[in-house]
């Protein structure tokens, strides 16, 4: 699932929308999520100082079903979620029914309201409420919608689905092999483990490492030696640490562009760590899809991953980004 906070009460670059028509609601997805879904379930809340989105494929079986409607009543109840509106993006009309009537009913056992509801497929949407289902459909067509035509101006990318969300962090081979050939030039006792060094050793690589991030963060392209330093550097977790401890709210949009930069350069065996800081910071910036497959690269290679793991009960729970504070531990509740 995709926990994602809203546009209202987020950051001070994304604005308040305010949905009046099905149209806008259609629009608000894809901003909130930061691509267009397919074959999912979105719940958009409502009537909290802070909301929160989430996004979770459709089920198929009733095993499927039964886990969604847990990963969706969980943060509601959690948060005290006054109201919601569904959004079912699918070309089964039967699928959709089913997942619908079972959230639906489950959300009004929790005393939620489900304001709206519409299923979404082939550019026509459905209401899904009783009562009102057209068997046509209506057209729609929200390409130029001034929700979406804000976004670009603000500098987001609303990417076409989640697929192309996830190859956005996808390795680049070029990248990779530079990195390769200036690793083979670093001693092979820097596997990560710090074995043997120094306190001054340590203190000095703190300080780089701390120094590198800093300037890959203000924009500074790393050379293949210092992509290959740096990685090499994380692999220690004490090292790591001190990465993830800078993460910071006002700099999470420059740390998310750096980190995916470093993710999408790292070979196999290196991609863990900056998978998990690249997380965190999509998180902090309120992009909970990218953070989401962020997680996805680091469990790749190293499932059990404590740091991931908490970034994903974070991420289930609708954590909201707020309650980071820089070198804090991420509390779930």
């Amino acid at each position: 699932m995709t926990a994602q906070r809203s546009p209202s009460g987020s950051t001070p670059s994304r604005p308040n929308l305010i949905a009046r028509c099905p149209e806008d609601l259609l629009a608000i997805v894809p901003v909130v999520l930061g691509f267009h879904p397919e074959e999912s379930i979105v719940m958009l809340t409502f009537g909290l100082p802070r909301c929160f989105h989430a996004r979770i494929d459709l089920p198929r079986t009733p095993r499927d079903l039964a886990e969604v409607v847990d990963a969706l009543l969980d943060p509601v109840r959690r948060h005290g979620v006054p109201e919601v509106v569904l959004v079912l993006y699918t070309e089964s009309g039967p699928a959709a029914r089913r997942a619908f009537d079972t959230v639906q009913q489950a959300l009004r056992r929790e005393g939620v309201q489900v304001r709206d509801a519409l299923r979404v497929t082939n550019g026509r949407w459905f209401p899904a409420l009783v009562g009102t289902r057209p068997r046509r459909g209506t057209p729609y067509d929200i390409s130029h919608h001034p929700f979406l035509a804000d976004a670009v101006l603000r500098g987001q990318v609303t990417l076409p689905s989640r697929e192309a969300l996830g190859q956005s962090i996808a390795p680049d081979p070029e990248a990779i092999e530079a990195v390769v050939s200036a690793l083979q030039a670093i001693p092979e006792s820097g596997d990560g483990s710090d074995q043997g060094a120094s306190d001054e050793q340590h203190i000095e690589e703190v300080a780089w490492l701390s120094a590198t991030v800093e300037q890959g963060t203000a924009g500074t392209d790393l050379s293949p030696d210092d992509l290959a330093r740096l990685l090499t550097d994380l692999r220690d977790v004490q090292l790591r640490d001190h990465a993830w401890f800078a993460l910071d709210h006002s700099l999470a949009d420059d740390q998310v562009r750096f980190w995916t930069e470093v993710v999408r350069a790292a070979p196999p065996g290196y991609v863990a760590a900056p998978a998990v800081l690249l997380g965190f910071a999509a998180w902090l910036a309120g992009h909970g899809a990218l953070a989401w497959c962020a997680v996805d690269r680091c469990f790749d290679e190293a499932p059990r991953d404590a740091l991931a793991g908490a970034l994903t009960e974070a991420l289930m729970r609708a954590v909201p980004p707020s309650t980071w504070a820089s070198g804090s531990a991420v509390d779930p509740e």
